[in-house]
């Protein structure tokens, strides 16, 4: 058994890809966590042979599909393809940062009520983007201000904190936990994963924590979907996460409020 199974679902990102496969691999070089990289091009045209001409020494698996599974089915296909103790879910447009993957393994095994974490992600631009507010403790929005805008250490011993839902771009699993709520829930295409993951996990009895210390940068929102498309998919997982988690009559009225043209233009500059 490996201790880290890190899954990449590839949909029209081979210009990031092999940022991603290096940094995991530089950032494991000298570390004692076995791992293998699982990688599903799925069905977007995108050809990966001369990545796997590059790793074929190395732990690194690619995965074809015959059509487009959507993230959390493609997720969920690559964690049938070995039986590592923790998935690593990540997007294709993400690089580590120094010591990240190790910070968040011990915690995992320091933390066995947990059932996921996730890192502090950055932006390449030097700026706050929306989902700081969704997807970051209060706390550490400031935290994060003061430190990377002012220069100054604020709060230094918090290390982490329970929290949910945390950021689907690196998604950082207990195996049995996944397996436990029956893995991704295949009905969501594209987006509000990790919010329906952290609900399920929760109702199983396990935390959700966000740990600070841990980053990776991510560009966000560079694959080749079509924006218009993006929304349509936004829109479709946001109804039925909605009546999934708050039943028919209260999601109506929350979609009543959050659908409609202004909301359209929000969702397709910030997709």
């Amino acid at each position: 058994m490996t201790d880290i199974d890190f899954q990449i679902v590839n949909y029209k990102t081979k210009k990031f890809l092999p940022d991603c496969i290096d940094s995991i691999i530089t950032n494991l070089k000298n570390s004692n966590i076995s791992y293998k990289i699982l990688v599903l091009e799925n069905n977007s045209g995108d050809d990966l042979d001369y990545l796997k001409e590059k790793h074929k020494s190395e732990k690194v698996e690619f995965y074809y599909s015959d059509k487009n599974l959507g993230f959390g089915r493609g997720q969920n296909l690559l964690a049938e393809k070995d039986d590592g103790k923790y998935i690593f879910a990540l997007n294709p447009d993400i690089i580590f940062y120094k010591g990240t993957v190790e910070v968040l393994f011990n915690f995992m095994e320091a933390h066995p009520e947990a059932a996921m974490c996730g890192p502090r992600v950055e932006l390449p631009e030097k700026n706050f983007f929306f989902h700081k507010n969704i997807f970051w403790p209060k706390v550490f929005v400031l935290k994060n201000f003061f430190e990377r805008f002012l220069r100054l250490k604020v709060f230094p011993n918090m290390k982490f904190t329970e929290y949910s839902p945390i950021i689907g771009s690196a998604l950082f699993i207990r195996r049995k936990a996944l397996e436990e709520v029956g893995g991704f829930d295949e009905n969501l295409f594209l987006y509000f994963e990790e919010g329906d993951l952290c609900n399920s996990l929760k109702v199983a009895g396990y935390k959700i924590f966000f740990v600070y210390d841990a980053i990776i940068k991510h560009w966000y929102g560079k694959s080749g979907v079509p924006k218009h498309d993006k929304v349509e998919y936004f829109k479709q997982s946001r109804r039925y996460f909605y009546k999934k988690w708050f039943g028919e009559e209260k999601a109506r009225k929350m979609l009543a409020k959050e659908e409609g043209d202004l909301n359209d233009r929000f969702l397709e500059r910030n997709l």
